[in-house]
């Protein structure tokens, strides 16, 4: 029989038959091209790469130039792993078996595109108020960003934009809590900044519901009105759309003072702080009823008597009013009706002066007008006659006289006897008796344009009668 056998050649990578034939294995023979993915990005991960079949090779190495790349499989197809610190280096392989390693391959170029750097400090406006905007934030400048991620955790706020700077608006609603921005470009995001907290101050409350007076009158004062307190407010901001009407305070509860000529209107409120303003209220109407308008001119006698009665002064009807309030400044005057025509029934003692009036309603009274009487006197008290209280019938140019009567332009002077003349109108007259006259009272009182005063009291004069002739 034929007896084989096998041993290993000294020195090769074979064996040598019984028939003492040697076989020599191979070397893996020269790789290929490489082929896969150029550029990457930091952080990417299962990027496949692949060369063709290595003859004679059992396994594959792979190797990489640069840093921060983890290699994954020892086969002809790969996948590499690029950590978020990769550097861009060369790709290689060759084949390996039990003779060794084969030739290495050409090198296959990857560029690793950097992630962005991570961000830094947050600067800006710590503390805003509700309703702000375009409030400006910024961080130093991202290494390899391309764009900036800016987050805020409250809410109603608006970020405007992917730069940096950035602007933020806040809403009236904004909430406070924490912005946060991170670089990007195409292969991703960076580390994320630090917190940077925002307060933001919240605007005043709604305003509720006004309570107070919704029906007042020209000239009313310190009519309080009042509105339940509003949240976040430092103070209270008061409107009226009418005129004429003064708002006292800026608290929750004020007072209203309603001039002569106010007019009515709406009032509103809102809370202020160093914010701003909150929601005005609803509207509170309030409806102001007039005072009576300013009396017109008067109209009547300007010049009238003592004694005088009956005599008519009017004025225009006096819008807004109720009635008439008549009044005069002078004494000895009685005002007869309460309307817009009245009459005035003057004393003998009643004196100059000026009459007024104005108009009345439930809110009050009206500015006056005014109207100058000029009240001419009665003649003054005669006082005592003065002359011959005894003379003889037949007897002539007798003197009687009286103490001049005030006011007086002419005396009336009379006798109840008969048989006697009086002659003159002054306070100092003289009077003939005829022969059969007879014994009386003698009388004088002034006259003026007004009337007759007072008539004097009685001076008797007795009359003597002449004896007859002797038959």
């Amino acid at each position: 029989g034929v007896f084989d056998y096998t041993m290993p050649l000294t020195g090769g990578c074979g064996v040598v038959n019984a028939t003492g034939t040697s076989t020599v294995d191979p070397l893996p023979g020269a790789p290929g091209v490489i082929t896969g993915v150029s550029p990457v990005c930091q952080g990417q991960a299962g990027v496949p790469y692949s060369v063709g079949a290595i003859a004679g090779a059992m396994s594959y190495t792979w190797s990489y130039s640069g840093g921060g790349v983890t290699i994954n499989g020892s086969t002809n197809a790969i996948t590499l792993d690029f950590a978020t610190n990769a550097a861009s280096g060369n790709l290689a392989v060759r084949g390996t078996n039990a003779c060794g390693s084969g030739t290495v391959s050409a090198n296959y170029s990857i560029t690793v595109n950097p992630l962005p750097a991570p961000a830094g400090a947050i600067s800006g406006t710590a503390a805003v108020c509700q309703g702000a905007s375009g409030v400006s934030y910024d961080v130093l400048a991202i290494s390899n960003a391309t764009s900036y991620t800016w987050v805020y955790s409250g809410i109603g706020a608006t970020i405007l934009g992917n730069t940096n700077p950035v602007t933020i608006n806040f809403a009236a609603n904004a909430t406070s809590g924490n912005l946060t921005v991170e670089g990007v470009n195409a292969c991703g995001v960076g580390t994320i900044s630090a917190n940077y907290p925002i307060t933001v101050n919240p605007l005043p409350g709604a305003a509720g519901a006004i309570i107070g007076t919704s029906t007042v009158c020209q000239g009313a004062t310190l009519v309080s009105y009042s509105v339940p307190v509003i949240t976040n407010v430092t103070s209270y901001t008061w409107s009226y759309s009418g005129t004429g009407v003064t708002i006292n305070g800026n608290s929750s509860a004020i007072t209203l003072d309603f001039s002569s000529t106010a007019t009515g209107g709406d009032l509103t409120v809102q809370g202020t702080n160093a914010c701003g303003n909150g929601a005005v209220s609803a509207n509170y109407s309030i409806v102001v009823n007039p005072l009576p308008a300013a009396a017109g001119a008067i109209s009547g006698t300007t010049t009238v008597c003592q004694g005088q009665s009956g005599v008519a002064y009017s004025v225009g009807a006096i819008a807004g009013a109720t009635s008439y309030t008549w009044s005069y400044s002078g004494g000895g005057v009685t005002i007869n009706g309460t309307t817009n025509a009245v009459t005035l029934d003057f004393a003998t003692n009643a004196a100059s002066g000026d009459l007024a009036v104005f108009g009345v309603n439930a809110c009050g009274n009206g500015v006056s007008a005014t109207y100058s009487i000029v009240v001419n006197l009665l003649p003054g008290v005669s006082g005592a006659i003065t002359g011959t209280a005894a003379v003889c019938e037949g007897t002539t140019g007798i003197s009687y006289s009286v103490a001049a009567i005030a006011n007086a332009t002419s005396y009336t002077w009379s006798y109840s006897g008969t048989g006697a003349t009086i002659s003159g109108v002054t306070n100092s007259v003289t009077m003939d008796f005829s022969v059969g006259a007879l014994s009386g009272n003698l009388t004088v009182q002034g006259v003026n344009a007004c009337g007759v005063g007072t008539i004097s009291a009685n001076y008797p004069i007795s009359i003597s009668v002449t004896p007859a002739a002797p038959t």
